[in-house]
């Protein structure tokens, strides 16, 4: 024994390295697919939950602005 890998040691090496990367690839695929998937179902409902915030925000500083608004003309009428 040399210690040296014969052609046929090698070529079988190769053949079930090219399977392993193959069903890897597959594997990775099928994850990455999977992956975007969820992750597209998560933006819609961030879109969604970005939308309330807004109108939320919207709402809060319309009613700070009619409230500022009622003081300023109160200490403006007060005379």
């Amino acid at each position: 024994m040399t210690g040296f890998a014969t052609k046929e040691e090698l070529a079988q090496l190769r053949g079930a390295l090219t399977t392993g990367l193959a069903d890897l690839r597959g594997e990775m695929h099928t994850g990455f697919s999977d992956l975007r998937g969820e992750m597209a179902g998560m933006k819609g409902d961030l879109e969604v939950k970005i939308a309330d915030v807004k109108s939320d925000v919207i709402r809060w500083m319309f009613a700070f602005f009619v409230t500022m608004l009622i003081a300023i003309l109160g200490l403006y009428f007060k005379k």
